[in-house]
């Protein structure tokens, strides 16, 4: 399962995925300038 969330002044929503098995994948920044958390999950 894969997933992005902002990495920007979201610290609460990354730890949840990040404490529920969820490994950091990637950063990245989207073309609007958004700085953003790309996670899997492996099944």
């Amino acid at each position: 399962m894969k997933l992005e969330t902002d990495a920007v002044n979201n610290d609460r929503v990354n730890h949840f995925y990040e404490k529920n098995g969820f490994q950091l994948h990637r950063e990245f920044t989207t073309a609007e300038g958004r700085k953003m958390n790309e996670y899997m999950y492996y099944l």
